[in-house]
């Protein structure tokens, strides 16, 4: 019986093999794959609104069960895209499994192999792009649970080889091509979910802003899983991705899980193995990246834990380590396809410096000007950010920054920025918000500074100030409003505490190139010599010459107001200071210049050209009533001269040193002095001491006044050649009447003058004994330093110019007296009756008696004569008595 069934089984199954032979060798025989292609080519082109093309070489394979194999297929691009295909392949197989899909109703692939994919994805100029299809919705698709339907999928293998997707973007510019392209997966198993085994991806990237030779992308892992649905669930196993480029390699692995539950959540972790960013950035720009520090950017790596939930991904317990410094934190993405970035970031320490390449070098004469710079905050109106940094240790510029807190958000075209850090052995705190977007974006805020020392900042950035005062620019504290715009940075409302001086205004940078700066600055009390360099000391005397700044002045874009209630310079201490200060075109101009100067005031222009190979000073400088004393004790220290002086110059000159500019400039000036007093000399008691060692008579006693009243003096003259030359000096003491000329280098410091001085009658009453003196023109030099000048009373001039005068009047009245003698008796009226001129004479009448002959003077009884009136008043000189032949 056994055997009946089993014979009746055997028969069976022959029978339904022999009829599946039958079968498979009637559609082999009979069916000709090929017919079906117009309808393949009509039901692709129905759908996709395209032109499609099948080429021939379409087949079925029975052995083993079963195959179809395409030839190549080409999809054209829509209306008005360039004539190319949008897809194409050169080859295509797909093995099915028969007996699965008949008993269970699950497809079995064998394998599907794809060869010579090429994808050509375009935009055009006006935004449309080729991989949007046009296409009426296709009606709902069936229930999968339906009866019949396959609820099992399975493909034991999948290959992609030589495939290339290229990217043409016509709107930005913008062109990229994937090529090389293979895909690789062990098996891929869909039921309740999808599995897929071994994936990999091999690609590279060429294209727009990507280094020469391309990127290289490599992507495999052990298991991917996914399940579909509202709770979604995903793992990811030994993840793996490389990125080459440029001969470097970024490396990241990560193992990832589903989380349970409506969210969705995947997470896991990652891994960034050590590379060498100064080896790839150098390849990126060409090996013309050079950071400071030969050892900065040597060592990179990175590892953390991420976390995909929907659209937001996360990133915990980040570690970058770049060098010796270590980056610490979190950040993610809200939305990722809309950007919305989150971090909270901590830096251990970081030196800026070491980082930074070597300044680009000057543009060459003739180059194309640079782009001005701005700051582009229309950078920040399309990001959506919160961000925290901290910052234990900072080195940026040479500058030290500790504890260092700031924060970015921005969202919607707003953003805010606040900055708390200690400086300088101080802190300063910036906070501030406004509006990135639009067409005049900018922010505002205010600025704070606490003890913070400009000193140790300068020094920081190798310009150790050195100046007169140790304690100058050691202490700046205030407040502040800001505001930054692309192109400008404003401080307004400024009120600074630095060192002893409040400093208050506006201050406004409009050029970050220029530097172009607007100002309106207060000061109440300043003293600009505590700033300045100390006075070097010079045993040799050789002091340094100081340089005109020229290459400074020759760029500023500078226009603002300066006012000071006090300021100290060159030991002058001046009040109710306020200058104009312009500076365009190379040309600084301080016009007007005006203040209080010791019961008087000073006016004045400077204008510095420095347009030319060498500057051009051009002066007009004006000083009004102002007590002389206290400008020669604050500038010179010294104390020989008092009184109200006026003052004017009127002059120009080059020169790039300031001894070159005393030298070069030529200039009119005028002074004038009253109601003074000269402190290095009683020029009375200097007369009598020079009378009595000219006679050979003790000195007299001195008078214990050391000083010279001045009535009045006033000078008129030309500055030439560095020295002040005045051939128009007059002056007037009680006792005294001065006229002369002389000069005052400004270089040396140093006086030559050379004066005439008449002794007026109230001399005699105040000192006596001057008698002999009175309504002569003595001759008095002033020489020597300005600090100590010297007093010469010349008698032995005064006697030698005196004798000679007298000398000459009696020898003139001698010759005269013999050429004409004198008549004694008064010569007769003319006779009316006498012929007029031109007429004849009439005999004269008898001469008279001659008077007895006089003998000339010799000329040792003049000079005799002469010594007697230099020595004895005249009126006390008895008449000559004639001295005979």
């Amino acid at each position: 019986m056994m055997s009946t069934w089993i014979k009746i089984l055997l028969g069976a199954s022959a029978a339904a093999l022999a009829l599946f032979v039958a079968l498979v060798a009637y559609v082999a025989l009979v069916v000709e794959p090929d017919d079906f292609r117009p309808l393949i080519v009509d039901a692709v082109t129905a759908n996709t609104g395209r032109s499609f093309e099948l080429d021939s070489g379409l087949g079925l394979g029975f052995v083993p069960c079963c195959s179809i194999t395409l030839g190549g297929a080409a999809l054209g691009n829509p209306e008005g895209f360039p004539d190319e295909d949008f897809a194409r392949i050169d080859g295509a197989a797909l093995s099915l499994r028969i007996w699965p899909l008949i008993t269970r109703q699950a497809v079995e692939i064998g394998g599907v192999t794809l060869n010579g994919l090429a994808m050509n994805l375009v935009r055009l100029p006006d935004g449309r792009d080729n991989w949007t299809f046009d296409v009426a919705t296709p009606a709902p698709a069936a229930d999968p649970d339906a009866a019949g339907a396959p609820t099992d999928l399975r493909i034991d293998d999948v290959r992609v080889r030589d495939g290339a997707v290229r990217y043409d973007d016509r709107q930005s510019g913008q062109a990229y091509a994937a090529t090389g392209l293979r895909i690789d997966a062990e098996q891929v198993r869909y039921a309740d979910a999808l599995q897929v085994q071994a994936p990999a991806l091999q690609v590279t990237v060429t294209g727009s802003g990507l280094p020469e030779g391309g990127v290289r992308v490599t992507v495999a892992a052990r298991e991917v899983a996914m399940t579909p649905g509202e709770a979604m669930a995903a793992a990811i196993s030994a993840g793996r991705a490389e990125i080459e480029a440029a001969g470097a390699t970024l490396t990241f692995t990560a193992d990832g899980r589903a989380a349970a539950g409506s969210d969705g959540t995947l997470a896991g972790t990652f891994t960034l193995d050590p590379l060498s960013p100064r080896d790839l950035l150098g390849t990126l720009n060409g090996n013309g990246y050079q950071p400071a520090d030969p050892a900065a950017l040597n060592r990179l790596s990175a590892r953390g834990s991420w976390q995909l939930s929907g659209t937001a991904l996360t990133v915990d317990g980040l570690e970058v380590r770049l060098d010796d410094t270590l980056l610490t934190g979190s950040l993610g993405m809200d939305d990722l396809g809309a950007g919305r970035v989150r971090a909270q970031l901590a830096v251990d320490a970081i030196d800026i410096d070491r980082y930074l390449s070597a300044p680009a070098p000057a543009a060459a004469a003739g180059a194309a000007p640079a782009e001005p710079t701005v700051i582009p905050l229309a950078m920040l109106a399309d990001l959506d950010v919160d961000a925290r940094l901290q910052i234990g240790r900072l080195r940026v510029s040479g500058i030290e920054v500790g504890n260092a807190t700031a924060a970015l958000t921005a969202a919607g075209g707003s953003a805010a920025v606040k900055l708390d850090a200690g400086v300088g052995g101080g802190t300063l705190a910036v906070d501030g918000e406004g509006t990135v977007g639009g067409e005049a974006p900018r922010l505002a805020g205010t600025l704070r500074a606490d003890g913070i020392s400009p000193r140790a900042v300068l020094t920081a950035l190798g310009a150790a100030p050195d100046t007169a005062d140790p304690a100058a620019l050691t202490r700046l504290s205030g407040l502040s409003r800001w505001r930054l715009e692309p192109g400008s940075l404003a401080l307004e409302a400024m009120a600074w505490q630095l060192d002893q001086s409040r400093l208050t205004g506006n201050l406004r940078v409009v050029d970050f190139d220029g530097p172009g700066l607007r100002f309106e600055i207060d000061v109440d009390r300043f003293d600009l010599d505590a700033y300045l360099p100390p006075e070097a000391d010079d045993p040799q005397g050789t002091a340094t010459d100081t340089a005109v700044p020229v290459e400074l002045i020759r760029p500023l874009d500078v226009a603002g107001r300066l006012r000071a209630g006090t300021l100290i310079a060159s030991g002058l201490t001046l009040t109710d200071v306020a200058a104009d200060v312009t500076a365009r075109g190379g040309v600084l101009r301080l016009d007007p210049l005006r203040a209080a100067l010791y019961g008087g005031e000073y006016r004045g222009t400077i204008v510095v050209d420095a347009t030319g190979s060498k500057a051009a000073l051009t002066l007009s400088q004006s000083v009004t009533s102002v007590q002389v004393a206290e400008v020669l004790r604050g500038w010179f220290d010294i104390d020989l001269l008092a009184g109200s002086l006026s003052f004017n110059l009127d002059g120009s000159g080059t020169g790039n040193t300031v001894t070159e500019l005393l030298r070069g400039i030529g200039a009119d000036v005028t002074m004038n002095l009253s109601d003074g007093v000269y402190r290095g000399a009683d020029l009375l008691y200097e007369f009598r001491r020079a009378r009595a060692l000219f006679r050979n008579e003790p000195a007299p006693a001195e008078s214990g006044r050391g000083e010279t009243p001045i009535r009045a003096l006033s000078l008129a003259g030309q500055l030439v050649d560095g020295v002040l030359k005045s051939d128009q000096i007059r002056a007037e003491t009680p006792y005294l009447r001065l006229l002369g000329s002389g000069g005052l280098n400004l270089i040396d410091l140093a006086l030559d003058y050379k004066l005439d001085a008449e002794l007026l009658q109230s001399a005699d009453t105040a000192g006596g004994g001057l008698q002999d003196l009175l309504g002569n023109a003595v001759p008095l030099t002033l020489t020597g330093p300005v600090t100590a000048p010297r007093v010469g009373i010349d008698l032995k001039g005064m006697v030698t110019t005196r004798l000679r005068d007298t000398v000459q009047q009696r020898a003139r009245d001698a010759l005269l007296e013999r050429l004409a003698p004198r008549q004694e008796a008064p010569a007769a009226a003319p006779d009316a009756s006498a012929p007029e001129a031109g007429a004849a004479q009439a005999e004269p009448a008898p001469a008279a008696e001659p008077a007895p002959e006089t003998k000339a003077p010799s000329a040792r009884d003049l000079l005799k004569r002469g010594l007697r009136d230099l020595i004895r008043p005249p009126a006390e000189e008895p008449p000559p008595a004639p001295e005979s032949g």
